[in-house]
């Protein structure tokens, strides 16, 4: 049984991918968040930029995610567009607690991160 499990956290191991492992803040020259049912565009500062380079450090992804609920990704989930100083774009959805939507392709992830993801968005002070 033991042999087992062990076989089974070595395979997790090596399907989890962490998208954003080399991303660091000096790759990006500006984030905004938006959120459609507010219809507003915040733009981070540069501590704030900081600190969601460290929480996607963190994330942790497995499998596409093939799954009707992605057809309802918007409306109030965050979007954060990551624009990089070498002229690209990463855009990051937070997508629940489990799903994270990266450049328009869903995956499992790990849910602590994207609880801190959520938790930033929540604190940038968003008003109806």
């Amino acid at each position: 049984m033991a042999i087992l499990a062990c076989g089974i956290i070595v395979f997790m191991r090596l399907t989890e991918e962490r998208p954003f492992r080399d991303l660091s803040a000096s790759d990006i020259s500006e984030v905004t968040v938006s959120v459609n049912y507010y219809g507003t565009v915040l733009t981070l500062s540069d501590n704030q930029a900081k600190e969601l380079v460290a929480i996607l450090r963190k994330v942790v992804v497995y499998d596409r995610v093939h799954s009707d609920r992605l057809a309802f990704a918007g409306g109030q989930n965050p979007t954060f567009d990551i624009k990089k100083t070498s002229g690209g774009i990463i855009t990051v959805l937070g997508f629940g607690s489990d799903i994270i939507i990266i450049d328009g392709v869903g995956y499992g992830a790990k849910e602590r991160p994207l609880g801190e993801l959520q938790k930033m968005y929540d604190s940038l002070g968003w008003e109806d």
